[in-house]
């Protein structure tokens, strides 16, 4: 489901057509991202199941499991500080918005 709503954010930045070009909407949008991946990293952190603790004794917590988790919960810190880095620069991949706009036919600026 994380993957899936990665993946969808990702495509509307990239493909959405009112988030292409650079202004508060864009911005708007990266800056909604931070309490979802602070709630994902609240989640990793502090998991509901007790299986999932970090602070069990060491004999009950397999190598393999230890080291995916707490991969885990570095790339979701690494996200938000990053989301945070892209809303303060205000560096968002936006486009310039074009002078003229765009034509509304596909061959509108063709001469006759």
């Amino acid at each position: 489901m994380i993957v899936v709503y990665v993946l969808s954010v990702w495509h509307t930045l990239l493909y959405g057509t009112n988030v292409w070009y650079d202004g508060w909407p864009r911005t708007a949008l990266w800056l909604l991202q931070v309490p979802v991946a602070v709630l994902l990293l609240v989640r990793l952190l502090r998991p509901a199941r007790r299986a999932e603790r970090l602070d069990r004794p060491a004999a009950t917590v397999s190598r393999p499991g230890l080291v995916v988790r707490a991969a885990g919960r570095i790339a979701a810190a690494a996200v938000v500080v990053g989301l945070l880095a892209v809303v303060v620069s205000g560096h968002d991949g936006g486009r310039p918005r074009p002078a003229e706009p765009p034509a509304t036919a596909p061959h509108d600026h063709e001469p006759e």
